[in-house]
Order: structure tokens, then C-alpha cells, then sequence
């Protein structure tokens, strides 16, 4: 349950991806890098994990008004959010140059990640922490040090056990298409 009031650690947070740093951020899904959605930033975080440049990452919203900002949500959505449900749909035309014609989105369940997104007044990129094709961080102490040095910041209270990533659902289709089974739903 969210506090009355943001806690100081949170906007502490918020100021420091306002400031376009990276961190080390609990999810309700993993122990995710992220950024705030600025041009250059999804570059960054890419070339952290070592993975390629056009790979998009998923985008976190605080709600439905701010996914519609950014995305052309199909009929049906919100009947699985806020959850651990990652979907891929088209992005607003006024986006593609941020996101690419494609975005990954998902509206998490976790109080202080919406909270955050509300204080930095835009939406974040996450991906799990980890270099391509190693195994995602649990806790900070799993940070690689080349990666650790290159954060702003590290929060790991929160994050589940046992982490499992988001689930994936493509909505470009006619149907829509598991990608991937992770934390949450897939009917």
C-alpha cells in the first residue's frame, strides 16, 4: 500500500532519472536497469547490457492516461492492467522517434514504481540487469562492477523473490501472441 506521501528515498530517485541517471530499480517483476524515455537513453542502456542498438526495451508507465500518450492500445488491454503483462503494440506516431514503430509497455502493479514515474513526469525504460545472455541480477551484490560503476543509483528494496521477467503478449496481429511466459497472467 502506497504511503499518504512520497517517502525522500522516492523523489531522491526520481530526481536522480530526472537528471538522466541510470540505476539499478526494483520492479515488481526483476531488478531492472533503468532511464527516464529520452532520445539517447534507450542507446545507453543497450550498450550497458552489450546488446544490440536497435533492440527496444520496455517502456513504464503510471496508468492509462500515460500509456495512450505513448502507444495505440488496442480494445481489451485493460482488462490485465496494472500487472506483470508486457505488451507490444504499435507507438503514437508523435513517439516513433523515441520508441521505434513498435513499443513494449506495461502499467506495473507496485505503488513506488508508479509513484516514480508520476514524480519524473514521463514514462522509464527497464530491461533486467544483466549483459546479454548472462543471468538477470537478483540483488546488488550480483551487479557486475563494470556496470555497477556506471550507475547513478541502486534501489533493491521491493523487488520480489525469485524474480521472474514480465510476461509478453504481441498485440500486432489480428490475435494476440505470447511471446514469453513470465510473473504475470496469459489469458
Amino acid at each position: 500500500m502506497a504511503p499518504a506521501y512520497p517517502p525522500p528515498w522516492l523523489t531522491n530517485l526520481a530526481n536522480q532519472l530526472r537528471c538522466d541517471h541510470i540505476g539499478a530499480l526494483a520492479t515488481d517483476t526483476v531488478l531492472g536497469l533503468t532511464g527516464r524515455c529520452v532520445m539517447g537513453m534507450q542507446s545507453r542502456l543497450n550498450q550497458l547490457k552489450e546488446r544490440p542498438e536497435q533492440q527496444p526495451l520496455v517502456v513504464l508507465v503510471n496508468g492509462w492516461a500515460m500509456a495512450h500518450s505513448v502507444a495505440l492500445i488496442p480494445d481489451g488491454v485493460w482488462l490485465h492492467w496494472p500487472a506483470s503483462v508486457t505488451y507490444i503494440m504499435p507507438t503514437q506516431p508523435a513517439h516513433i522517434d523515441l520508441f521505434g514503430p513498435t513499443i513494449a509497455i506495461r502499467y506495473p502493479q507496485a505503488w513506488w514504481l508508479t509513484e516514480i514515474i508520476t514524480q519524473v513526469g514521463g514514462p522509464l525504460f527497464s530491461t533486467s540487469l544483466n549483459r546479454t545472455g548472462e543471468t538477470p541480477a537478483q540483488t546488488a551484490s550480483d551487479i557486475p562492477a563494470d556496470i555497477r560503476a556506471k550507475l547513478g543509483f541502486i534501489w533493491e528494496q521491493g523487488v520480489v523473490t525469485q524474480s521472474l521477467p514480465s510476461t509478453l503478449v504481441s498485440l500486432l496481429g489480428s490475435t494476440p501472441q505470447l511471446v514469453r511466459h513470465g510473473r504475470g497472467p496469459t489469458s
